[in-house]
C-alpha cells in the first residue's frame, strides 16, 4: 500500500500520484451515482377513460347499458330512453349504437315495421333503413348520430320500435354502446 501511495503516473505531460487518481476517481463515481437523485427527476401517471358513456333506462330514472322489455306482441310499440354522456372538455360528434337480441337468438331487423329516435323534441323519419342484421351472433342494430355534443354535456333520447305482426314470441333486449370508429372530437 506504501509503495502504491508513492507511485507517480505521467498524465498530459504531469506526474500525479496514483493515490490523488484513485481518490477522484471515487469522487466522481459518488457523484454520477448521485445525478438521478439531486437532479429532480418526476415521474407522473395518467389514467385515460372513455370519453362518451352510453346508458339507457325503461323509465328515465335507473339507468344501465341494456334494457330488457319482457314479453312483447305482434304490433307492441316498445319505448326506452338513452343519454349519451361527453365526459371530455371537447365538443364531440358521436354514434350510438342500440344492439337488439332476443331470448330464442334470432333478433332481426325485419322485427320491426318503424324505429324513430327523438333527440330534444325532434323525430327522425323511420330508422329501419339504418338497422343492419349482424348475421354472426344474430342480432341486429340500429345507429344514431348526436353532433355537437359540448364538453360535459348529456344528449338524451327516445327509442322507440313497433314490432311486425308476425314476430316470433321473444324477450328482447336492447344494449347500448358508442362504437370507437364512430366518433370524433372538434
Amino acid at each position: 500500500m506504501n509503495k502504491l501511495m508513492k507511485k507517480k503516473v505521467n498524465v498530459f505531460g504531469k506526474e500525479f500520484s496514483v493515490f490523488i487518481i484513485a481518490i477522484i476517481s471515487m469522487m466522481v463515481f459518488a457523484t454520477a451515482a448521485l445525478v438521478p437523485y439531486i437532479s429532480n427527476v418526476v415521474t407522473g401517471t395518467v389514467s385515460v377513460s372513455a370519453p362518451l358513456t352510453l346508458n339507457i333506462s325503461k323509465n328515465n330514472l335507473s339507468w344501465g347499458n341494456s334494457v330488457g322489455l319482457g314479453a312483447v306482441h305482434g304490433f307492441d310499440t316498445i319505448g326506452f330512453y338513452y343519454k349519451l354522456e361527453n365526459n371530455g372538455n371537447k365538443t364531440i360528434d358521436a354514434n350510438a349504437t342500440i344492439n337488439i337480441s332476443n331470448s330464442i337468438g334470432n333478433a332481426t331487423c325485419e322485427d320491426f315495421s318503424n324505429m324513430t329516435v327523438t333527440i330534444e323534441g325532434t323525430t327522425s323519419p323511420n330508422l329501419l333503413s339504418l338497422c343492419k342484421n349482424n348475421a354472426a351472433n344474430r342480432t341486429a342494430f340500429v345507429t344514431q348520430n348526436f353532433t355537437g355534443l359540448s364538453g360535459r354535456e348529456i344528449g338524451y333520447a327516445t327509442f322507440n320500435a313497433t314490432f311486425e305482426g308476425n314476430v316470433e314470441p321473444a324477450k328482447y333486449t336492447f344494449t347500448g354502446y358508442v362504437p370507437a370508429e364512430g366518433s370524433s372530437a372538434s
